[in-house]
């Protein structure tokens, strides 16, 4: 619950400050896929994937990927209702 709170704070970062690399990562995770089958998918090391989250888990003030998740969602949520 905590995190929650966390990722709904953490929306700082826009959606156009992820790299292209980030924006992937983060929906393959979105999927519930594990580090390891996100770089096979994207044909990268397990190592890459990491250093990506950690990136994504700062960006969006969150320690852990769920986090990650959450805030991505909420993010992408408001910037749609912000486009209507």
């Amino acid at each position: 619950m905590v995190e929650a709170a966390q990722a709904k704070k953490a929306v700082s970062g826009t959606f156009e400050d992820l790299s292209y690399r980030e924006t992937q990562i983060i929906g393959e995770v979105e999927k519930g896929l594990t580090n390891r089958e996100v770089a096979t998918r994207l044909k990268i090391s397990e190592k890459t994937v990491k250093y990506y989250m950690t990136s994504l888990m700062q960006k969006y003030g969150v320690s852990n990927r769920v986090g990650a998740v959450i805030a991505h969602r909420n993010q992408n949520t408001e910037e749609r209702q912000s486009q209507h």
